[in-house]
């Protein structure tokens, strides 16, 4: 990601530098001059999907701020689980009939689809 600005200024009052006035977890960087905005903590879209910024551009005399979103796009970093380390289930020798005999459930962290 790379936040940019215009301004209408020239010559020292036309370049601008970058921060975060709000960077929650502080999991993102931004570099100053460049805009460049890099990860600098584990990202975990099980632990916490989307990151509410606050990036400020400053040129000499201006102050501008703009909020950032950033979503984390899901992973399949997660294996299925059963609810249950032991599933034991019984039923009749000579059942003829269908008949429920039991449920094995299992769950997956990753997100659907």
């Amino acid at each position: 990601i790379r936040v940019t600005s215009s301004d209408l200024d020239i010559g020292e009052n036309a370049n601008a530098t970058y921060s975060f006035t709000e960077n929650p977890g502080k999991k993102f960087a931004i570099d100053s001059s460049t805009g460049n905005v890099t990860v600098v903590g584990p990202l975990d879209r099980e632990t916490q999907d989307e990151y509410l910024l606050k990036v400020a551009a400053v040129d000499g005399s201006w102050r501008a701020e703009t909020p950032l979103t950033i979503t984390i796009q899901d992973q399949n970093d997660n294996a299925p689980e059963f609810e249950q380390s032991y599933y034991s289930f019984n039923f009749p020798e000579l059942q003829r009939n269908v008949m429920f005999v039991g449920q094995v459930i299992a769950a997956d962290r990753d997100k659907q689809g």
